[in-house]
C-alpha cells in the first residue's frame, strides 16, 4: 500500500512539474536556510562549555554609576583576585589575565609580532581546561620567566622543532623560556590567546613599583575569574560583595561602585562591556535569527499548504474515483501525507547541498567558522531526519485533510464548487503572514542601515580621514621630536602629533580631584596622554582657552585641558578656566596643574557609549600623521622607510583611524547583511507561492475572465483584477508588521546611545517594496491569463 502511495505522489510530480517544482524550491531553501542558522545557534550556546569545571568558573565584573557618567566594564582592579580568595572560603582560586600590547618575540634570527599574548597566574591551568600537547601544566609556570604558546604559533616560530625549552626574546630584552605547548584554543572560546607569560613577570621584571599596582583600587586593568567550591554559592557570595566594595574601594568611589559575578557560560552570549576580551555574541541576534530561520520555513510550508489547497479542484476527481473504488477517508489522507513526506524529505537531500554552499558566506558574515560534519555531529542526521519529519506533517497535514474531506457523488457530478470559505479564509491568512514576515525583515534592514548611515555622517567631534597611526611601543624614546620633524618635511605630510588612548582604545579612568574638592571624594575621568598639536592634526575644536605650547614651560607638567562632558561633570561650566586640578597617579603620588583649555566633546568610543568625561595632559606613545587624501600610499612608504631608519630593530606598524572606528561596529554590519540576505530569501519564498497561488486563482477563474473579455473588458482590467486580491492582502501584512517592526527595531536602537529615530518613510518604503515585489511575481501569470482569447476558454459552454 505504502509502495503504492509512493508510485502516486511520484507520477503526480511528473504530471506537474511547475507545481512540484515550486514546492521543491521553496521547502529546499526554506530547510537550507534553517540547517544554516540551526548550525549558528548550536554554535553559540555551545561556547565554554568544554571547560570542566565551567558550572563552577565566574567572571568579576565592574560597574560604575554617577550622576553624569557610568561605565560597566569586564576588567578590574588588580587587587581585586587575592583579597576575594583571602576573604572568602568559597572562592577556591583566582586567576587573572593581564593583555599585553602584542610583542615583538624573537628566537634566532626571527621575529614575530604576536596578537593575543595574555598574561596570567600560575593558577589558570587549574581553572580553564586548557589541553597540553607538550610540557606539564602543574609546572608550566614553576618560574617567573615562562611562556606556554600554542600549537598553531609554535609551528610559526620554530617550524618542526620542539619547542619545548627553548627560549624567546621578548621586546628584544628578556628571555622567556618555552615551558609548554598546548592546542589551538577552540573557536567556542570567550577565551582566545596565542601565548600565555607567568604573570610573574610582569610583576618582577616589567614593572618596577608593583606595590602601587597591587594596592591601587581605582584602575581598571585585568580579567579576574574566580573557582567556585560548588556553583550553589555563587548567590550567597554575590550578597557579600557590597559589603567587600565597602570594606576595601576607596570611601569616594564606594559608594557607586558595584561588582557582580558573572557565570562563564553567559560571557559570550549576555555579556556586551568595555574591555571585553573580544567581541562577545549576542543571545537577542541568536534569537532574531532563530526566529528569521523559523519563519522562513513556516513560509515555505505554508506555499505548499496554499498551493495543495488552491489545487484541490483539479484532483477532485481523482479523490472521488478513489473513494468510489474503495479508497477511505484514512486512505486519502494517508496518500497525500506520503506526498508531503516525499517533497519534504527530498527537499531535505537538496538542502543539504544548498546548506554547503551557504555556509561559507554565511560564516564570513557572522565571522564564524560553521561546517556541516555528519560523522562527528550524530545529532545532525536525526536533526535533518526531525526537520523532513516535521515539515513534511506541517505542510501535508491541512492539504490532505481538506482533501479527504471531498464527497466522491458531488465531485464526480461536478457539482462540488471552488474550495470552501474556510479554505478560502485559511488561504488569505497564510499568504498574509507570508507577508508580514516579508515586510518585518525588510523594515530591520532599512533600520539597520539607516543607524549605519548615520553612524558614518554623524559628526564626531574630530576628523577620521588620512589619520595614520603609528603603533611606536614607546620605541621611538626620546627620538620623537626627531622623527616628527622628519616626516613633516614631506609634501603629503600635513600634520603629526602623538597620543596613547586612540580611537577604538578602552579608556582608563584616573581618579581627579578638583579645585577646593575633599581628597575624599575625587572625581574618576577618563585621561588621554597626547602630545602638542593633538588638537590641531585631529581636527577637535577648541571651545575655549589654547592648546597645549611649548611656549609655556608649565605646559608639560602642569597642564590639562578638559572636554564639555568633564566641565559638566566638575560643576565648572561658568569659569572653567585656570581652575587647578589633581590628578593622582597610578604608582603613586599625584599631579596638579591647572586648565588651560575646553575641547568640544569627541568620540573615540563606539556611539553606544555616551562621551566620558576626558581630561588631556601632555604626554602620548603612539605616532599620528595627517596626510593628504590623494597620496596616502606614497605617505606610508615614506613613514615606513623613515621608520626603519629611526628603529631599525622594530617593525613598522600602522593602522587608519578610520578603520578602528569601523571596527568598532562589525557585528552590526554582519548583523544588516545577514539580514539582507534573509529578507531576499523569505521575499523569494513568499513570491514562488504568490507565483503559484496567481496560476490557479487564473485558472479557476479563466470563464470569468473570457465572459469579461467578451463584454468588453480591457487586459488593464482584468490584470488589476486578478492582482486585487493579493494587493489587499499585503495591504492588511503591512498593517500587521509595521507595529512589529517598530517595537522590534526600537528595541535594537537602544543599545545605541546616539541613534535614529525611524521615520514613517521606513516602514512605508517596506511595505511599498515588497508590493511592487508581488505584483512582479505575479505579473507573468497575470498577463498571461488577461491576454489568453476568451474563445478557447468558452468554447465548450
Amino acid at each position: 500500500m505504502w509502495k503504492n502511495d509512493l508510485k502516486v505522489a511520484l507520477r503526480g510530480f511528473l504530471r506537474n512539474k511547475t507545481y512540484g517544482l515550486i514546492n521543491m524550491i521553496g521547502l529546499t531553501v526554506g530547510i537550507a536556510t534553517c540547517l544554516v542558522i540551526l548550525l549558528y545557534v548550536k554554535h553559540e550556546l555551545s561556547y565554554d562549555d568544554f571547560h570542566e569545571n565551567a558550572s563552577r568558573i565566574f567572571r568579576i565584573v565592574y560597574s560604575r554609576q554617577q550622576q553624569i557618567s557610568s561605565s560597566r566594564t569586564a576588567v578590574v582592579q588588580f587587587p581585586v583576585a587575592k583579597n576575594l580568595a583571602n576573604e572568602f572560603p568559597q572562592v577556591e582560586k583566582t586567576v587573572r589575565f593581564y593583555p599585553f600590547n602584542p610583542p615583538l618575540l624573537s628566537f634566532q634570527e626571527q621575529r614575530f609580532i604576536v596578537e593575543n599574548v595574555l598574561m596570567a597566574d600560575p593558577s589558570v591551568f587549574e581553572i580553564f581546561t586548557i589541553p597540553f600537547l607538550r610540557g606539564d601544566p602543574a609546572s608550566a609556570f614553576f618560574h617567573p620567566r615562562s611562556i606556554v604558546i600554542t600549537e598553531a604559533l609554535a609551528k610559526k616560530l620554530f617550524g618542526e622543532k620542539d619547542p619545548l625549552g627553548e627560549t624567546l626574546t621578548f621586546e628584544n630584552e628578556h628571555d622567556l623560556k618555552v615551558t609548554g605547548v598546548v592546542k589551538d584554543i577552540s573557536n567556542s572560546s570567550h577565551l582566545k590567546f596565542n601565548a600565555l607569560v607567568n604573570f610573574q613577570f610582569l610583576q618582577t621584571t616589567l614593572w618596577n613599583n608593583w606595590d602601587g599596582f597591587d594596592n591601587n583600587w581605582v584602575w581598571t586593568s585585568n580579567w579576574t575569574y574566580l573557582l567556585l567550591s560548588d556553583s550553589q554559592v555563587a548567590s550567597p557570595l554575590a550578597v557579600q560583595l557590597p559589603d567587600f566594595v565597602q570594606r576595601h574601594y576607596p570611601e569616594s568611589t564606594r559608594d557607586y561602585v558595584t561588582l557582580r559575578l558573572q557565570p562563564l557560560e553567559d560571557i559570550h552570549l549576555h555579556s556586551n562591556l568595555g574591555g571585553e576580551m573580544q567581541a562577545n555574541g549576542s543571545a537577542v541576534r541568536v534569537y532574531v535569527f532563530l526566529s528569521i530561520a523559523i519563519l522562513i520555513l513556516l513560509i515555505a510550508c505554508v506555499n505548499f499548504m496554499n498551493l495543495s489547497t488552491a489545487r484541490a479542484m483539479s484532483r477532485a476527481k481523482e479523490v472521488g474515483m478513489r473513494k468510489v473504488t474503495g479508497a477511505s477517508r484514512h486512505n486519502i489522507f494517508k496518500q497525500f501525507m506520503v506526498e508531503a513526506f516525499l517533497y519534504s524529505f527530498i527537499s531535505v537531500l537538496l538542502a543539504c547541498v544548498l546548506a554547503e554552499f551557504l555556509l561559507p558566506l554565511f560564516g564570513d558574515l557572522v565571522a564564524r567558522k560553521l561546517s556541516l560534519s555528519y560523522a562527528e555531529q550524530p545529532t545532525m542526521v536525526a536533526g535533518l531526519i526531525m526537520i523532513g519529519i516535521w515539515v513534511g506533517f506541517l505542510s501535508g497535514s491541512y492539504p490532505a485533510f481538506f482533501l479527504s474531506t471531498f464527497q466522491p457523488i458531488q465531485v464526480l457530478k461536478g457539482t462540488h464548487g471552488p474550495p470552501g470559505s474556510r479554505a478560502s479564509l485559511m488561504q488569505k491568512i497564510l499568504v498574509t503572514g507570508q507577508f508580514a514576515v516579508s515586510i518585518v525583515l525588510l523594515i530591520g534592514i532599512a533600520t539597520v542601515f539607516s543607524q549605519f548611515r548615520y553612524i558614518h555622517s554623524k559628526d564626531l567631534g574630530f576628523s577620521k580621514e588620512g589619520k595614520i597611526i603609528i603603533e611606536t611601543q614607546g620605541k621611538l624614546g626620546d627620538k620623537y621630536d626627531e622623527f616628527r620633524e622628519e616626516l613633516l618635511r614631506n609634501p603629503n605630510i600635513l600634520g603629526v602629533t602623538a597620543a596613547t588612548t586612540l580611537p577604538g582604545d578602552v579608556m582608563h579612568n584616573y581618579r581627579f580631584i578638583p579645585e577646593g574638592g575633599s581628597e575624599d571624594a575625587p572625581k574618576p575621568m577618563a585621561l588621554l596622554w597626547v602630545n602638542y598639536g593633538f588638537t590641531g592634526t585631529m581636527g577637535i575644536e577648541l571651545v575655549a582657552g589654547r592648546d597645549f605650547s611649548k611656549e609655556f614651560a608649565t605646559d608639560e607638567k602642569e597642564a590639562f585641558i578638559l572636554n564639555e562632558t568633564a566641565v559638566k561633570e566638575l560643576g565648572w561650566q561658568d569659569a572653567p578656566l585656570g581652575k587647578e586640578l589633581t590628578q593622582y597617579q597610578f604608582g603613586g603620588g599625584k599631579t596638579t596643574g591647572r586648565v588651560i583649555g575646553v575641547v568640544k566633546d569627541f568620540h573615540f568610543l563606539s556611539l553606544r557609549e555616551q562621551v566620558p568625561p576626558m581630561v588631556l595632559t601632555l604626554g602620548g606613545r603612539n605616532v599620528v600623521v595627517k596626510v593628504t587624501g590623494d597620496e596616502v600610499s606614497r605617505a606610508l612608504a615614506y613613514l615606513r622607510e623613515t621608520w626603519q631608519a629611526f628603529v631599525p630593530d622594530w617593525p613598522f606598524l600602522y593602522s587608519f583611524v578610520s578603520d578602528r572606528l569601523n571596527a568598532l561596529y562589525t557585528a552590526e554590519q554582519n548583523l544588516g547583511n545577514t539580514m539582507k540576505i534573509f529578507a531576499l530569501l523569505a521575499v523569494f519564498v513568499a513570491c514562488l507561492g504568490l507565483i503559484g497561488l496567481t496560476s490557479f486563482a487564473a485558472q479557476r477563474r479563466a470563464k470569468e475572465i473570457g465572459v469579461r473579455k467578451v463584454l468588453g473588458s480591457s487586459v488593464y482590467k482584468v490584470v488589476t483584477l486578478l492582482l486585487a486580491d493579493f494587493s489587499r492582502l499585503i495591504c492588511l501584512a503591512f498593517l500587521i508588521a509595521t507595529p512589529i517592526g517598530y517595537f522590534a527595531m526600537n528595541e535594537w536602537l537602544q543599545t545605541f546611545a546616539y541613534r535614529i529615530h525611524p521615520g514613517i518613510w521606513i516602514f512605508l518604503a517596506s511595505g511599498v517594496t515588497t508590493l511592487l515585489i508581488a505584483w512582479l511575481a505575479a505579473g507573468y501569470q497575470t498577463l498571461k491569463a488577461a491576454m489568453a482569447n476568451p474563445v478557447d476558454t468558452l468554447r465548450h459552454e
